[in-house]
């Protein structure tokens, strides 16, 4: 479905994330070691972005690679992708999804295929929408964008937060894409302002 080399100027300057031990796939378990050789693979260049760092039960360590952005791209938080529990997480902006490792069966080339997704974060195939009220995230998805430039919910799975007391302050909509080339903000009715859904 995806061809995943990488455009060579995709990603900033290496920088290593604050916290997170030189690379040593050895020390991974085999799920996450796997998923790092997948991604490696598929994109060396993030191999200068990764470490391990304590997992949260202080039996093992995860994989952590954490990309610093640019600064057009004015998101709320940068791509980071981790291992912890020994499942991927990929977060982007005010979105974030959990996958198993290996991806289901038959979907090797997909979206949810984490690697497919980090790919597509990083060539503007997808980028994050996020609801606001004010300072309040209310709701988050991965959109992906077809060639017209219409967003379609990418994975049929919203992160949504309690918006509270706060019904009276307008929504508003972000996209935010990695270089920022997509990047709008417009004034939102609900959820069906955050893409379309799949067919």
């Amino acid at each position: 479905m995806f061809d995943l080399p990488l455009e060579p100027d995709a990603i900033p300057p290496p920088g290593q994330a604050a916290g997170v031990a030189p690379l040593d796939l050895g020390r991974l378990t085999e799920s996450a070691r796997d998923f790092a050789e997948s991604l490696f693979a598929r994109m060396p260049a993030l191999a200068d972005y990764a470490g391990l760092a304590p997992g949260a039960d202080g039996g093992h360590v995860e994989l952590v690679v954490s990309l610093p952005t640019w600064p057009e791209s004015s998101v709320t938080a940068p791509l980071r992708i981790d291992t912890e529990f020994d499942e991927v997480t990929v977060t982007f902006d005010a979105m974030h999804k959990h996958f198993q490792w290996p991806p289901y069966e038959g979907y090797e080339d997909d979206l949810l295929n984490p690697v497919v997704l980090i790919w597509c974060i990083l060539t503007e195939r997808v980028v994050a929408g996020s609801l606001w009220r004010g300072d309040a995230l209310v709701a988050a998805r991965f959109l992906y964008r077809v060639p017209d430039g219409q967003l379609i919910d990418a994975l049929e799975s919203t992160l949504v937060m309690a918006a509270g007391d706060a019904a009276a302050i307008p929504l508003s909509r972000h996209i935010r894409s990695w270089y920022g080339s997509h990047n709008e903000e417009t004034a939102a009715e609900g959820l069906d302002d955050l893409g379309q859904p799949p067919d």
